[in-house]
């Protein structure tokens, strides 16, 4: 990887954060934006697998 461990775990919880809140919103009302679902749940799995990768690095360090 190009950039450490904690920065890897880093975007990945930020990105995380993210799609929570954006999940939230969307529950309670619908997408005010079609493509919103899709993009959403990408980056979903794109955080989760960043931030399961980068403690992972961390965790065998």
């Amino acid at each position: 990887m190009i950039w450490p461990w904690w920065v890897q775990a880093l975007l990945g919880a930020g990105g995380l954060s993210w799609c929570l809140d954006t999940w939230a919103k969307l529950r309670t009302r619908p997408p005010w934006a079609p493509a919103l679902v899709p993009v959403t749940a990408g980056l979903t799995v794109v955080s989760l697998v960043l931030l399961a990768v980068g403690l992972w690095r961390w965790a065998i360090g």
